[in-house]
């Protein structure tokens, strides 16, 4: 795949400025090298106690009350030394064990009674979160926990999983972000199940598109005729849909072909109707192509290259040859919520009529699809735009709400 490192994306995400060092607090933990967890965090709800446990045995057991929601991978700061000193110790611990940690901003509340492992240690060590102190002293606030070594003992952990009443996963890029940082483990399972369809479609589309000369994804009209669409290169680099969240190297495809009236133009394409899409408003989206040596100072004239043709509106209802971004079968059903051919089309006409979506709803197999060439426009066109609606619909099931 061909790459390009986007050096304004790693001066954004990854480089704090210097003012934004003196006034944040969260610089003074996030900068430092998280430990990852299994938290036990108490379910409060499904808890039949209150929290104001006083004899410490009964929290863990058949007998007790108290239940749990489990996170797993959750992001401790504060705790290296402690990790490094469990970890150099040959000897066992003869005596208390206690430390100090930081919780993330927006994650969780941390209580009482709380409980953690660590998965990288050796030695089945179970902490408890003894005390929990509030920092208000500068606007972003976060949680300082007290904790004590409370066993080194299997069975205690054991016994703890059984008062398990959800689990979670907790996603340590989404923190700071309008996405929520725990998740389900059930629905994280989902995430990266469509993950896979997600890679394996745009994988599979860029060996078959991509073109290393230009920097660009050419459908093919016919043998030795291809297209370039400068709507659809705006809708890719514009949603980011060929680069993974947190990877510095990125793709971004050059627009050639630009002109006067090209803002105007995106707003009638069918990549402008995805973004906002309304069943009332679907058409074939029709188009016109032109050969790209006819486009002042574009590669495409620079080369003298015959084959690329680029794809435009049409102007007049007088242009012989019109094409169709979709079908007349398509458009139909979709107005009419009729049958599909595939799920891929069904994909599209649920986003088009707004229909819920979920993770569940999603064909694992879809991207099989791929592998049909019997019309390599449609694949051309409509790849992306399955590529953006999942995109979408995984924002969709971490998001905030």
């Amino acid at each position: 795949m061909a790459i390009i490192v986007n050096e304004k994306r790693a001066i954004d995400e990854n480089v704090f400025k210097y003012e934004n060092r003196l006034k944040s607090p969260t610089s003074r933990f996030l900068e430092s090298t998280p430990v990852f967890v299994d938290y036990y965090h108490i379910n409060y709800d499904e808890t039949t106690t209150d929290s104001g446990y006083k004899d410490v045995q009964s929290i863990i057991g058949n007998q007790s009350p108290i239940k749990y929601n489990k996170i797993e991978g959750f992001p401790l700061y504060g705790i290296e030394q402690v990790v490094l000193q469990l970890a150099q110790d040959d000897q066992g611990l003869d005596t208390t064990f206690e430390g100090t940690g930081i919780i993330p901003i927006n994650t969780i509340k941390p209580l009482p009674n709380d409980y953690f492992t660590i998965p990288t240690l050796k030695d089945d060590f179970l902490f408890r979160v003894t005390d929990i102190d509030y920092d208000t002293a500068m606007p972003d606030n976060f949680y300082r926990i007290s904790f004590m070594l409370e066993y080194i003992d299997p069975v205690k952990i054991e016994e703890l999983n059984k008062q398990i009443y959800e689990e979670f996963t907790c996603i340590l890029e989404n923190i700071g972000s309008d996405n929520n940082p725990i998740i389900e483990k059930s629905v994280y399972k989902k995430i990266e199940d469509v993950k896979k369809v997600y890679d394996e479609i745009a994988n599979t589309y860029f060996s078959i598109f991509y073109n290393e000369r230009y920097n660009v994804f050419l459908g093919e009209i016919e043998s030795n005729k291809y297209l370039y669409d400068p709507f659809q290169v705006e809708f890719i680099n514009r949603h980011q849909l060929f680069n993974s969240k947190n990877n510095l190297k990125s793709l971004q495809l050059s627009q050639y072909a630009a002109d006067e009236k090209s803002r105007i133009k995106y707003e009638k394409s069918v990549y402008r109707f995805m973004e906002r899409p309304d069943v009332k408003f679907i058409s074939n989206f029709n188009y016109v192509i032109y050969q790209g040596i006819g486009r002042k100072n574009s590669a495409f004239q620079k080369w003298y290259d015959p084959s690329v043709y680029v794809l435009d509106l049409v102007h007049n209802e007088y242009q012989l040859e019109v094409y169709s971004v979709f079908s007349n079968e398509f458009v139909t059903s979709v107005q009419l919520n009729g049958p599909t051919s595939s799920s891929w089309s069904k994909l599209l006409q649920s986003y088009i009529r707004r229909e819920n979506i979920t993770l569940s709803d999603i064909d694992l197999s879809m991207h099989e699809i791929m592998y049909d060439f019997d019309n390599h426009l449609e694949i051309f066109f409509t790849a992306p735009i399955v590529l953006y609606i999942l995109k979408n619909i995984m924002n969709d099931s971490i998001s905030v709400k």
